[in-house]
């Protein structure tokens, strides 16, 4: 997995003050510490399995700080009654005038590594609904003005 400041604006090919990375971790760096609370961490794995992705990603990237090498297939995981395997998709979360995405291995930064997101994140997750056709329409319309390819073919 590729790793990007908390709070930075460039995620792979896309740089924008629009958006926000957050929970993109990687070994040798140090893990923001802290403690998560309960229903933020429900409504996490609510978004990782009824978030919205702004796009697909090809196979899965195991966690640098317990695995040497980052090819390396994570374990799978129940995830709001799921098995998934973590590493592998992106989600995204609107907040008032930028869009956060943050990886779905979050999840195990989070209960194996004590990683401790923004608060201004959690409180952005805090106001959505994964399942409510609003919170993807504000995720389109944030990403269109980060994606300039996606902005340019409408």
């Amino acid at each position: 997995m590729s790793y990007y400041r908390d709070g930075g604006h460039r995620w792979e090919s896309y740089e924008h003050p629009k958006l926000i990375t957050i929970g993109w971790m990687d070994a040798p760096r140090p893990i923001p510490q802290g403690t998560v609370d309960p229903e933020d961490f429900a409504r996490l794995e609510q978004l990782i399995v009824h978030g919205w992705t702004p796009e697909e990603m090809e196979g899965t990237h195991a966690c640098t700080f317990c695995f040497g090498d980052p090819d390396v297939e994570p374990p799978e995981r129940i995830v709001a009654g799921r098995y998934t395997r973590l590493g592998g998709a992106q989600v995204g979360v609107p907040g008032k005038t930028c869009i956060y995405i943050f990886p779905d291995a979050i999840l195990h930064y989070i209960d194996t590594h004590g990683y401790k997101p923004p608060k201004n994140f959690l409180r952005a997750v805090r106001k959505i609904d994964p399942k409510d056709p609003a919170y993807r329409q504000r995720c389109d319309e944030l990403w269109t003005l980060v994606d300039w390819r996606h902005a340019a073919s409408k």
